[in-house]
């Protein structure tokens, strides 16, 4: 929940800025979003609405040609060494570095790489999971209306991608059997 928060105060912040105060690093949101349940409380709207407002300065920057502004500043000496994948996966990179900060991108590579070898149209034969990240049809629905992806199709890359990171960075990596 920590990662979750200071995640977000950065990417917020990194918009507007400004450097976040001490008190802004505390956790502003408790709980979780209750997938089986399909219970969404006042906390779990708060933090939609502070993710959409970064999706929406996303959005702007990428129109003004400068995503670069949403990261934060990371010294490269602390970042996993880069693993090179497959071209299939490869493609990916540069969506991957737009949802996800660059310390997660390795992560997220290698998930992507594990769960879909880089098929945006893939199919688990033995559940429902689809796409590159390997959503389930029955959360899908509602992830996606949570991440601010309403109506996106699970096999739209760009919706897959941007609905792990939302997950990723509400309720950390367990949500896929390859970490």
């Amino acid at each position: 929940m920590k990662r979750l928060a200071l995640a977000l105060v950065l990417a917020l912040t990194a918009t507007a800025g400004v450097a976040p105060a001490a008190a802004d690093t505390q956790p502003f949101w408790i709980g979780a979003v209750d997938d089986q349940a399909g219970a969404i409380g006042p906390e779990a709207m708060e933090l939609r609405g502070a993710w959409l407002a970064w999706q929406e300065a996303r959005t702007e920057l990428r129109a003004a040609n400068a995503p670069h502004e949403l990261s934060r500043t990371v010294d490269p000496a602390l970042l996993p060494r880069v693993r090179t994948y497959i071209p299939e996966v490869e493609r990916w990179r540069p969506l991957v570095a737009e949802n996800f900060f660059p310390e997660d991108v390795p992560w997220a590579m290698r998930v992507l790489h594990c769960e879909s070898t880089g098929d945006p149209d893939a199919k688990n034969p033995r559940s429902t999971a689809s796409g590159l990240f390997q959503h389930l049809a029955s959360l899908w629905p509602k992830r996606s209306v949570a991440a601010g992806w309403a109506g996106a199709d699970v096999f739209d890359p760009e919706a897959n991608v941007a609905v792990a990171a939302w997950l990723y960075y509400l309720d950390g990596p367990s949500h896929w059997v390859c970490r």
